[in-house]
């Protein structure tokens, strides 16, 4: 049970209906045998602010009892979700009765206390473990009081409804004011009201198939109103026109304008077991005797030709797909013309007891331009007494009678991974498509395994097929990396071993394996039982260890050689080392410069040759002899070199009129040591601090010749 906390104006009208109520309590019964309290604490409420009310409990059940704090000299009106329930306001101890009355019930004390407030489902003080919500709203004398118990909607259309409450007494003396809207947004004390009215009804213009909340509220006078009682909620009917089919392909969905109990209904399917028509399918699950039923959208605007059509099954539950035993079910099936109001039956049906779907056909001629709906209505007989059974309902149809369109889908297929099957139900003109996928195209593509139906309509009429695809997983296949094949003359490739293989390799072998004598690229096609394939390729090649007879070099004893592998044999890559300053060439050939020097210079030269089997290395050895050059003979006068010996840096002056372009500076082993560019023509610094101690030739290379000086370093 709910209490809320609510406070509100009082008026003259309401003082006498609690004096009224006063005097009836006084003749009436005191229930105060609840032993059972809730909430477990005492309910502290705080004067209602107008906006919004305190919640003691959601849920009482009237059978219970609640202890309320109580303020001094104010009037505490305490009410029920249910106009019935039998309240009894009593001390704290629950011996002594202050009030008591049906509905509700008004109690002022004349000091602060603690009160038991029982709840009761009659005068007999009767009991029942049903939760109801109760409330206390607390203010001056007197209070307004609100109505009681929730708002009834009836007469719900799909563009309105009535909605009609308890009366107020005595009546308000400023009639009702009520407000409907968004069910999740609740009128507050300022709220303006949708209307109002001095009775205790209201007729609402609505719009079709949209939830709506709807609140009343007393009003005493111009600034007493009671707070906002309980809301009501409810929606208005969907309008769809004919032809009109429901197939249910949307699982857990209830389809728009569907009302069914779905504690009860719906919609899916286990294939193999609850198999739809094909797909999903409507059902409700009957294990105890009760009634069930789920009525459909609004159909508008049928003719007289056209018919009401649609597919029911029944189920076992333990042992479907087969059928409950017979005198195990029955259902009705009715149509209403005032959107639900009243319906009129058309038909009884009785379990048949066959595994299959029905097609059931009723003419609408006496319907002939209004608009229906249709309520199916199930009753649970079961003949053992231990019936556990489903009922199905699939392919609903309101329109002309006509031959359904030709749809197949074709057998169950199945399909190799990261491949593509167009579904194809058949072309039919001016047909509409309704996949499974949501997909409304003629055709669909899928790549993944699972079920898929489709509904083809033409004309009104509906026609479906299912299909289950599977998925098989291609063929593993490898043949590794490209290789090459030392000192052997046959090679072994396996394209791998499935059940089912077969092979087709690109010699035309079609065995698992196949042996290889001469190089090239070899490729191959599994195919597994499925038709799925998979191809894979792989280069062979045949070689022996490289070999080398020698090296040429031309050009000897001139410091430019060309370098020649001789005899060289299954060769895949060739490397030079020219024994020089880490220089380095590739090829067969190579050609490579060496520096001119004032003395002669050896250098040995290496040749790697190698391929995937190996490598073979050989050497040579050139000599680089001095070149004649052009010695211009200047004196120590006209170029200087200084401090000889020297430890970190030299000086290098030209006083004559040769421009100098280059320094060169070998060790006594011919070795260059340094080469140096000179962009000063008349002096350049010479750093040696990092050249070990010892005799150098420096040469000194002009525009018009060559001068050699002997320098000397000391550390």
């Amino acid at each position: 049970m709910k209490i809320n906390l609510l406070l509100s104006k009082w008026s003259r009208y309401t003082l006498l209906s609690a004096i009224s109520l006063l005097l009836t309590e006084s003749v009436q019964a005191q229930c105060l045998t609840n032993t059972s309290q809730y909430p477990g604490s005492t309910v502290v409420p705080t004067v209602f602010d107008g906006v919004t009310p305190n919640a003691i409990s959601s849920c009482n059940y009237e059978e219970e009892y609640a202890v309320v704090k109580v303020n001094a000299s104010q009037q505490h009106l305490f009410y029920s979700s249910n106009p019935n329930t039998y309240i009894t306001i009593s001390n704290k101890t629950g011996t002594t009765a202050f009030a008591h009355g049906a509905g509700q019930v008004s109690y002022t004390s004349t000091v602060a206390d603690t009160v038991r407030v029982y709840f009761n489902t009659n005068a007999s003080c009767g009991t029942y473990d049903d939760c109801i919500e109760t409330n206390v709203i607390i203010g001056t004398n007197p209070i307004c009081f609100l109505p009681l118990g929730m708002p009834v909607a009836t007469n719900i259309t799909n563009n309105a409804a009535t909605l009609s409450w308890n009366a107020v007494i005595p009546a308000p003396g400023g009639g009702y004011e009520y407000y409907y809207g968004n069910p999740a947004t609740p009128p507050t004390a300022t709220t303006t009201a949708s209307g109002s009215t001095a009775a205790t009804s209201a007729s609402l213009s609505l719009t079709q198939n949209t939830d709506y909340g709807f609140w009343v509220r007393a009003v005493c006078g111009t600034n007493n109103k009671s707070a906002w009682g309980m809301m009501t909620e409810f929606s208005t009917q969907h309008i769809v026109s004919r032809p009109w089919t429901e197939g249910f392909n949307t699982q857990w969905t209830m389809p728009d304008g569907f009302t069914a109990d779905e504690n009860y209904w719906f919609v899916d399917s286990d294939p193999g077991y609850f198999d739809g028509n094909p797909g999903h399918f409507l059902g409700v699950n009957q294990y105890m005797t009760d009634t069930y039923k789920v009525e459909t959208v609004n159909i508008s605007g049928v003719l007289a030709t056209d018919v009401l059509k649609f597919d029911y099954r029944y189920f076992d539950s333990w042992d479907a797909p087969l059928p409950p035993p017979a005198n195990d079910g029955y259902f009705k099936v009715f149509i209403s013309t005032n959107m639900g109001q009243t319906y009129t039956q058309i038909d009884s049906i009785v379990n048949n007891t066959t595994a299959v779907w029905t097609t059931k056909t009723y003419p609408l001629s006496a319907y002939t331009g209004q608009t229906i709906r249709i309520k199916i209505q199930s009753y649970y007989t079961s003949a053992s007494g231990f019936g556990d059974y489903f009922l199905g309902l699939d392919n609903f149809f309101v329109g002309g009678a006509c031959t359904p369109p030709v749809v197949n889908l074709g057998a169950d297929a199945t399909i190799c991974q990261g491949t593509t099957l167009t579904l194809n139900p058949g072309s039919t003109a001016g047909a509409t498509y309704a996949w499974s996928t949501g997909a409304t195209t003629p055709t669909l593509a899928v790549t993944t395994a699972g079920t898929y139906h489709v509904t083809v309509t033409q004309a009104g009429c509906s026609a479906s097929d299912t299909i289950i695809v599977s998925t098989s997983p291609n063929p593993t296949v490898n043949l590794g990396a490209d290789t090459t094949i030392c000192n052997a003359t046959t090679y072994t490739l396996d394209a791998g071993a499935g059940t089912g293989y077969t092979y087709l390799w690109s010699n035309n072998a079609t065995t698992q394996t196949i042996n290889v004598t001469t190089g090239g690229v070899y490729s191959v096609t599994v195919t597994n039982a499925n038709a799925c394939t998979t191809s894979d390729e792989v280069t062979v090649g045949f070689s022996t260890v490289p070999t080398v007879n020698g090296i040429t070099a031309t050009g000897n004893p001139s410091p430019s050689f060309e370098f020649e592998a001789n005899g060289a044999t299954n060769a895949e890559e060739y490397h030079w080392d020219f024994g020089h300053n880490g220089a380095t060439a590739t090829g067969a050939t190579a050609t490579y410069t060496y520096p001119s020097l004032a003395t002669p210079a050896t250098y040995t030269v290496t040749l790697t040759i190698s391929n995937d089997c190996g490598e073979a290395v050989i050497t040579t050895v050139v000599t680089v002899n001095p070149v004649g050059i052009n010695d211009l003979g200047l004196d120590n006068n006209a170029l200087k070199l200084f401090p000889n010996p020297g430890s970190h840096s030299v000086k290098l002056v030209n006083e004559s009129n040769y421009k100098m372009k280059q320094i060169i500076i070998n060790n006594i082993l011919g070795q260059t040591v340094a080469t140096i560019p000179v962009s000063n023509k008349t002096q350049q610094v010479i750093d040696v601090n990092r050249l070990p101690a010892g005799l150098y030739n420096v040469r000194i290379e002009f525009e018009e010749g060559t001068v050699i000086r002997k320098l000397e370093v000391i550390k």
